[in-house]
Formats: C-alpha cells, structure tokens, sequence
C-alpha cells in the first residue's frame, strides 16, 4: 500500500490545471457547481429588469440572440469582491440548461481573455469563455458541448 501511494499517485488532469490557472474559469465553476440563482420568474423582462436594479449585467439580447422571454432565473453576487451577473435561460431545444455567468473586465485587468468563445469540457457540463472590453462571459450548458455550439453558432 505504501509503494502505491508514493509511486502511483493520480496526477492531475490538464484541463484541471489549466482550470486551477484561469481565475476567470476557477470562479465561474465554482458558481456553476452551486447555482442557486436569487430571482425566478417566467418573464424575461423582469428577469432583466431584477438585474437592471442591481446593476447587474443585462445585455440586449442573450448569447446567440436568444430573446430575453427564454430567461428563468438571474442573480447579480460578490464573489471575492468581484460582482458577477448570472443569467439561466432556455435553450433553443427548449432545455433549461444555459447559464451565462458575466464578470466586469477591470476586476481582472491582467487577464487575456479571447474575443471569441473558447469551449472547454469539464466533465458532463461544458462551458464557453469571452470577452470584450468591459466584460468576460462564461457560458454553461448542461447539455454538452453540440448545444454549447449551437447557441454560439459556431
């Protein structure tokens, strides 16, 4: 047992390093892993307007162009003394499964984040990561990387 421990033992994975590097990624799946978003309603432009006064983050329209009436739940949290917006909406295969988690891109001044989505698996969710210059995006699906795509049209 000893010669098991010392020799063999598990490595990390890459993707786990590359998570544990990536603050931006780190932090959104934690919020990920323990979603309890504060505001619930069937209509998206309460959705929106809930996160309007909390100076949440409140695009347009949803990640791609999904309209705002597919949203079901948001949240705007402190998360290390960072504000994150959360948003969770329909899919366009009518699954409750987008989570798009937005960070302000001066809490994270030193990070290079893409303009384009970059898709990562991490286990059975998978998420997106972009930015431009005021936020950084992290877009969850729980329905795998093809819905993933889908919804970003890419």
């Amino acid at each position: 047992a000893l010669t098991f421990t010392f020799w063999s033992r598990p490595g990390i994975e890459e993707s786990d390093l590359a998570l544990a590097q990536d603050p931006i990624t780190s932090t959104a799946r934690g919020i990920y892993n323990s979603l309890n978003p504060g505001f619930k309603s069937k209509d998206g432009s309460s959705v929106r307007e809930y996160l309007r006064s909390k100076d949440g983050f409140a695009p347009a329209s949803l990640p791609g162009h999904v309209v705002w009436d597919r949203a079901f739940a948001c949240d705007v949290i402190q998360v290390e003394g960072n504000q994150v917006s959360i948003i969770c909406f329909m899919a366009p295969d009518n699954s409750r499964s987008m989570h798009l988690i937005t960070f302000l891109k001066r809490e994270f001044p030193n990070e290079k984040v893409p303009t384009r989505p970059v898709i990562r698996r991490e286990g059975k969710s998978c998420c997106a990561k972009w930015g431009d210059a005021e936020q950084i995006h992290v877009l969850y699906s729980d329905k795998g990387e093809e819905n993933l795509r889908n919804v970003l049209g890419i």
